[in-house]
């Protein structure tokens, strides 16, 4: 979940803040247990029924700033 603000004034300033990630979720990949796998390692990481992949987190991201516009 990301989300973003912005608010410009007449005078050329523009206040912003981004954030991402927010939920903090990592993406995780995985391949569902089929007959090619089935005798897999059992020390293997399971997820949703299937062996993980790969799970990458991107943590959480905020930004604040300032703009001008002469």
């Amino acid at each position: 979940m990301d989300a973003s603000l912005e608010k410009q004034f007449k005078s050329g300033l523009t206040i912003f803040c981004k954030a991402s990630n927010i939920l903090n979720s990592p993406m995780i990949q995985y391949v569902k247990v089929n007959k090619m796998n089935e005798n897999h390692d059992p020390s293997l990481a399971m997820y949703n029924g299937g062996i993980v992949d790969r799970k990458e987190y991107y943590w959480q991201n905020f930004i604040i700033g300032l703009k001008y516009k002469l």
